[in-house]
């Protein structure tokens, strides 16, 4: 397929693309060098224990190992200031846990969008959501999130106040002030307060 694509471009617009190349992308030199990363990086990839710990070290990780947030931190690792990253993701990146450290770095550059594609792939019930940014520091300009044909325009900081800063793309500005209001009361959580049990 790389050989095809460089073949392609050389006959299509005379361009040599040496940067178009088969190769692991998590063990490459990560150094500023692109200008600009759009890619649909592996989902749920699962790594050996000696490959986890790497990782770790490598990406300052202290747990989601997940394929998606190393394929997002290694890229931004490898764009330039003032580049530009756009990933599909899987919804979950949104919202869970596991995917905290990730929002968190999000957040610190410039984000342009967050897309809700729904299930673009035959065949595979998992939602996608796309994110864009821009590899330039955050100064609160607003994002555009688009959920189901419907377009909310959001500050980073509406999501950075969310618990575990989650990116609730479905709620338009009014809505997540709401929720702000709501997490500024005094509340209990269920957090240390309750036992769970399947």
């Amino acid at each position: 397929a790389v050989a095809l694509t460089k073949k392609r471009i050389k006959e299509r617009y005379r361009l040599d693309c040496p940067n178009i190349m088969q190769k692991d992308f998590l063990n490459l030199k990560h150094t500023p060098q692109f200008d600009c990363i759009f890619t649909n990086p592996p989902w749920g990839k699962k790594y050996d224990q000696n490959q986890k710990e790497n990782f770790k070290q490598q990406f300052n990780l202290s747990q989601s190992l997940d394929s998606a947030s190393l394929f997002f931190i290694a890229s931004v690792n490898c764009l330039k200031e003032n580049a530009h990253l756009g990933l599909l993701l899987p919804e979950s990146c949104l919202n869970i846990d596991a995917f905290k450290k990730m929002r968190e770095v999000a957040l610190k550059f410039q984000m342009r969008s967050l897309i809700d594609f729904d299930k673009p792939f035959k065949n595979l019930m998992t939602k996608a959501v796309g994110l864009v940014l821009k590899k330039t520091p955050n100064k609160d300009q607003k994002i555009s999130c688009f959920y189901q044909n419907k377009l909310f325009k959001r500050s980073p900081s509406s999501f950075f106040n969310n618990p575990k800063k989650i990116f609730n793309i479905h709620c338009s500005h009014q809505k997540n002030k709401i929720l702000d209001h709501l997490f500024s009361l005094p509340h209990i959580t269920l957090k240390n307060n309750a036992h769970f049990a399947l």
